[in-house]
């Protein structure tokens, strides 16, 4: 007697091939083996139930980075202005400044 047919909806026809080293698995293999279930069952499920973390890409495009070049530019105005007429710089500013420089450097690759 033939096993009855699965409906639409339980079929499995779409494929995930990915390539691992031997030692990756038979790694993979050991654990099926654990779990009782095949390598492709094991693997759906694992993948299917863990949690990946994702990282956030850190590039800013090219206007993004435009408008950070003019904020910077007329923050280092202003302190320059401040600096030759022999004002006080605020604390602020300078903080700002220090911000800014960190942000630059963190985010934006060097010769960006």
């Amino acid at each position: 007697m033939a096993r009855p047919k699965k409906s639409m909806t339980e079929r499995r026809n779409s494929q995930v091939i990915f390539r691992c080293t031997d030692k990756e698995y038979l790694k993979l293999l050991e654990r099926a083996e654990q779990a009782n279930k095949s390598v492709n069952s094991y693997a759906r499920q694992a993948s299917l139930s863990s949690t990946v973390r994702i990282i956030q890409d850190r590039k800013l495009d090219f206007e993004a980075r435009q408008k950070l070049r003019i904020l910077n530019t007329n923050i280092n105005q202003i302190a320059h202005s401040l600096n030759a007429t022999g004002q006080h710089v605020p604390d602020e500013l300078n903080s700002a400044i220090a911000l800014f420089n960190q942000f630059w450097d963190e985010v934006l690759p060097s010769g960006s």
